[in-house]
């Protein structure tokens, strides 16, 4: 295709340009009587028009590339790139378009293209969007009722029955379905770097965005762990090549490793993008080392979350302590491995005045101690996952062993 469109460029009076990797260019690009390039960065901002090329399917799995993220990384047009190219130049892509490689697009159901400099989609994003009849509910605002809201540019202009509405203006009927301000998951795994087999940043992101949840914090217990600025800094690049999906607020680890012995490089964490830190997964064994961690965060205003487990007491433990695990033969897990590492760090958050954001409770006693800690003013917070809201050890059948009740 490219040899087909220089000549007809040039007849039109353009000046192209190739851009791509070696692999993909012909043997002898001066043939093709245009300028190339292997690197997109070098003339994007020189470029009145990025006209994209999909990349066949056979390309996409041929050894020409090493893979679609790094030709993304290398040649995708992201916000960034847009960033660097002229004001008035526009993109121009055929369709289908492979979504995340040549474009890394928001998600949006108007238009085949969400690129406000796209020449295919001017049109459409110019328009406003009306959401109309949707059950709205916004807490911060005080709204909990049905009725309309105005998009326009991305941004929420107008909620109400009576907004003045412009000329150009899309509606789409949300009658029956509710509306509210974007989620945040504070405790998500997305196993990258080191098992992206399970999740990666990519896909955690579109599933976030997906379920509705606009931002989310992705824990530190990779492999290797995010315990550097390098990592964090890995994270949110990575992250930047899928923009408009989710938020990406890193988390970094309290000790090297996780191991729990010495603090890591908080410091450097916080400089590069880290909003707190944790040892997920594990909890840290030694309350000495928890002060520490502890003093070192307040110092940066960055909360601890902590993974509340006394290991030498729940020890192999799979199930709840009780007749359940009695009656199954499962090693129990008492709630005791819980709650007492929960009372020492209130106890810790007391001391340091670091804020404690105890993770994943499982137990009523453990819920009652973090609300007694707030009344008494410790700075201590808490969460509870949805299988530990709904479900608990009775819902383990004595004839079945099902690993869907197992998390």
């Amino acid at each position: 295709m490219v040899g087909s469109l220089v000549p007809l460029l040039k007849i039109m009076g353009a000046e192209p340009i190739v851009i791509g990797p070696p692999t993909l260019m012909p043997a002898r690009p001066d043939i093709l009587g245009a300028r190339c390039s292997n690197t997109l960065d070098d003339v994007l901002p020189e470029l009145d028009v990025v006209y994209m090329l999909r990349i066949q399917k056979e390309r996409l799995e041929s050894a020409a590339l090493p893979s679609l993220r790094e030709y993304a990384m290398l040649y995708g047009i992201n916000l960034a790139r847009m960033d660097a190219m002229k004001n008035e130049a526009i993109i121009m892509h055929p369709g289908p378009i492979n979504r995340g490689v040549e474009l890394s697009t928001r998600s949006i159901r108007v238009s085949p293209c969400a690129w406000p400099s796209c020449i295919c989609c001017l049109e459409v994003r110019a328009m406003a969007l009306l959401l109309k009849d949707a059950h709205v509910i916004d807490p911060q605002n005080g709204i909990d009722e049905v009725t309309d809201v105005l998009v326009r540019d991305g941004l929420v202009v107008a909620v109400g029955t009576d907004i003045e509405l412009p000329e150009k203006l899309l509606v789409k009927d949300c009658a029956g379905k509710y509306l509210i301000p974007g989620m945040v998951d504070v405790h998500v795994h997305f196993r990258d770097p080191g098992q992206e087999y399970k999740e990666d940043l990519i896909t955690g992101m579109r599933a976030a965005a997906h379920g509705g949840f606009t931002g989310v914090v992705p824990m530190a217990n990779t492999k290797p762990a995010i315990d550097t600025g390098a990592m964090v800094e890995y994270l949110l690049e990575k992250a930047a090549w899928e923009p408009g999906r989710t938020r990406i607020y890193p988390l970094g680890a309290c000790t090297k490793g996780f191991a729990g012995k010495e603090l890591a490089e908080m410091g450097d964490m916080v400089a590069a993008g880290a909003v707190a830190f944790s040892d997920d997964g594990h909890g840290i064994q030694d309350g000495g080392m928890m002060r520490q961690v502890l003093d070192y965060a307040k110092m940066f205003g960055a909360p601890v979350l902590s993974h509340c487990q006394m290991e030498d007491i729940v020890g192999a433990g799979v199930v709840n302590e009780g007749v359940v695990s009695t009656r199954l033969g499962l090693t129990g897990w008492p709630a005791a491995g819980e709650e007492t590492q929960i009372a020492r760090d209130i106890e810790l958050a007391r001391l340091t005045g670091c804020h404690v954001h105890i993770q994943h409770l499982t137990t009523a006693r453990a819920v009652d101690m973090v609300a007694r800690a707030k009344a008494e003013g410790v700075p201590v917070t808490c969460e509870v996952t949805p299988h530990h809201l709904f479900l608990n050890e009775d819902d383990i059948k004595a004839d079945s062993y099902s690993t869907n009740l197992k998390m």
